[in-house]
């Protein structure tokens, strides 16, 4: 993830107003103009900067020379300078009365292997590794800030507008620049004394814990309780402390799931006793007996371990500021033409990148899908001096599907499949797949992974191609192959993958263009601009239903919060003074009174409502009830319960020292 928002209470990524007023003209006049933006988290690393920087060198023209060629000046030699001189359009006005742009902050990220940014001269690098102490440059969630400005009245052209607007932001970013090198690494030479004084404390620390949470767990093995046991190690690996505040607060939870365990006097033996009668009752006695002290005496270590974690933490200055986590909601893009084209994601270029790798595809120019049965693909990838026949199976088949379902490849006798050469037994032939594919372990690797999987792979190098044509029988089209010296052609039914007439005459163009070159070049633009064309009419024709489904749809979330009073033995609106804004009982999700309590001053009102009193401004209308969101991680009225809200487990039934309690409400607007 490049840039993204922190979406803090609900807030959207921007939000733009804009008042145009009419004109006679093609002059522009806003009346009244505001902008804001989310926070952003931005990040640099190595996944996407370099790439960036060689994409950038070979978009751009060898011929850097500036001049005028001598063609140019012979033509206007002798010329009158106003002949055929045409005036230039004057430029459009821009008037704006009001602009008023709101506070914007960024978050700088950077990871990046001086090594691997070769872009940059080899001196600068050196002093940044020398100064950075080690060869990576990193930034540490540098904040920027960018003030609010109200732009005063302009009147001019749209480029004047632009350059004074960047002028008024640059001696912000000059100012803030000293703030960003004090959160990257290009001081960490003045920090190594500090450093490694806090890294030995963080060591020592984290030893301690260690030592405790061993003995803690061993001692839970001795309570004989398998389901006690089961649950402290899902708790264990659950836990997120990230500092001394974190520490303590599972400290004490691990205190009051210790106590808990002397109720097992008591409870054992009558489990015993309905289980086993008066020999089940003697044996509840002791293990109630033992899990009464092993239990409180396991939970004082794993608290202890808590405690010197978030101690560990602290020092270590790992919690300076934490990145938030981002989860990759779609796979890695497929780039064609060696990476030189970029085009519409696609979950199935997507799929067929993570199963076959970069290093196979380099340099695919497309991929045309040839049939396609359940969750099992054949594909035919089209290179410039080859093409690839693919079987593979989309993720999450079922295992039976990827071994016993025969897709196209497995119909092609036997005789037509000698045409083609195998991937496992290339020896010799294509040189090039030789010396892409099977150079590297990794390459070894992933193809074995791949066939593990079902999957098959076939190639054959267009050079030897000799002839193409379609031909049609009763069930439909077929594209016919013919390689030198082969007994029959190659025959791939084209009617499964039901690809239309401008798509197989694209295809069928591009092996003819194989078979004249001399080189057996193929040029597949016309299948290219074909499957374009194709997918602009599908998307014409989805696009009327999607808009009505999906525009300007808004899921609104609200989190009802209440505290255990021990005094009614309830569970009330949170009203202690260490609450802060949890007493208006509906928050969003950073623990703040939600932006969208409607007319609602007094927290006493807020708090007497059943429902979240919350909804979105008049554009948006509800489209259905509040419902609370449930799941396997809460009871069955929704309800999770903790410790503080800032704690890093949460569960589904509440312990010793579970004061808190939350859950989510959702309701959708259009």
């Amino acid at each position: 993830v490049i840039l993204a928002n922190l979406a803090k209470g609900d807030q959207p990524f921007v939000n733009l107003f804009v008042q145009r007023g009419a004109t006679s003209c093609r002059d522009m006049v806003l009346p009244k103009v505001e902008f804001a933006v989310d926070d952003l988290d931005i990040t640099f690393d190595d996944g996407w900067v370099e790439p960036l920087v060689s994409f950038a060198k070979q978009c751009r023209s060898n011929n850097t020379r500036g001049g005028t060629l001598f063609l140019t000046i012979q033509e206007m030699a002798g010329k009158p300078l106003t002949q055929d001189y045409t005036f230039p359009p004057m430029p459009s006005v821009i008037q704006v009365e009001s602009m008023m742009i709101r506070r914007v902050k960024l978050n700088l990220w950077c990871a990046v292997k001086l090594r691997n940014v070769r872009s940059l001269p080899l001196y600068i690098r050196t002093a940044f590794k020398v100064l950075s102490f080690s060869d990576e440059l990193t930034l540490e969630g540098a904040p920027l800030f960018l003030p609010p400005r109200n732009v005063p009245l302009h009147r001019g052209s749209l480029m004047d507008f632009s350059r004074g607007l960047a002028n008024e932001y640059t001696l912000n970013l000059v100012t803030g620049l000293g703030v960003v090198l004090g959160r990257s690494s290009l001081l960490n030479l003045p920090r190594v004394p500090m450093k490694i004084g806090g890294d030995a404390f963080a060591w020592v620390a984290d030893g301690v814990g260690s030592l405790a949470g061993e003995a803690a767990s061993l001692l839970n093995k001795a309570t004989f309780d398998d389901e006690y046991v089961t649950r402290q190690r899902k708790i264990r690996k659950e836990k997120d402390i990230k500092g001394i505040a974190s520490g303590m607060a599972e400290a004490m939870r691990d205190v009051g799931e210790g106590l808990e365990g002397v109720k097992d006097i008591w409870k054992k033996p009558e489990e015993g006793w309905n289980t086993g009668g008066l020999e089940g009752a003697m044996m509840g006695v002791g293990q109630g007996m033992l899990s009464g002290v092993v239990k409180p005496t396991a939970g004082i270590g794993q608290a202890i371990a808590d405690v010197a974690a978030g101690l560990g933490a602290t020092a270590a200055e790992t919690i300076k500021k934490q990145r938030r986590v981002r989860k990759r909601l779609r796979q890695p893009r497929l780039l064609y033409s060696g990476g030189a084209a970029i085009r519409t994601w696609c979950e199935l270029d997507a799929e067929l990148l993570r199963q076959l790798g970069t290093m196979r595809l380099f340099g695919i120019e497309q991929v045309v899908r040839l049939e396609q049965r359940e969750q099992q693909h054949t594909l035919l990838l089209l290179f410039r001096d080859r093409f690839l026949l693919v079987e593979m199976h989309a993720a999450g088949g079922p295992e039976d599907q990827r071994t016993s379902s025969t897709g196209m490849l497995g119909a092609i006798d036997e005789a037509t499949m000698k045409i083609f050469q195998p991937l496992n037994n290339m020896v010799s032939g294509v040189k090039h797949l030789q010396r892409q594919w099977t150079t590297t372990e990794l390459a070894e690797k992933s193809l074995m992974e791949f066939e593990q999987q079902g999957g098959k792979i076939f190639s054959m190098d267009l050079c030897l191609l000799r002839n193409a044509d379609i031909r049609h029988d009763d069930k439909g089209p077929l594209l016919r192959l013919r390689r030198e010296g082969a007994p029959r052609p190659i025959e791939l039914p084209l009617y499964k993958g039901q690809l239309s007439a401008a798509v197989q005459e694209g295809l069928l163009a591009g092996f003819v263009s194989a078979v004249k070159h001399p080189d057996g070049a193929a040029n597949w633009d016309s299948l290219h601009q074909a499957l374009c064309s194709e997918e602009r009419s599908r998307q014409e024709c989805s696009q009327h239903d999607s808009v009505l489904q999906e525009a300007g749809k808004k899921t609104l979330e609200v989190f009802e919060v209440e505290r255990w009073r021990l005094a009614t033995g309830a569970w009330t609106t949170p009203f202690l003074p260490i609450d802060n804004e949890l007493c208006w009982r509906w928050v969003d999700a950073t623990g703040r009174k939600h932006p969208h309590l409607q007319n609602l001053d007094k927290r006493e009102s807020a708090a007497k409502r059943e429902h979240p009193p919350c909804e979105l401004d008049a554009l948006f209308e509800a489209q259905d009830n509040w419902e609370v969101e449930k799941g396997p991680t809460t009871d069955k009225k929704g309800w999770r319960y903790g410790l503080a809200w800032k704690s890093s487990t949460w569960d589904n039934s509440p312990g010793m020292f579970d004061v808190l309690r939350k859950r989510k409400w959702r309701r959708t607007y259009a």
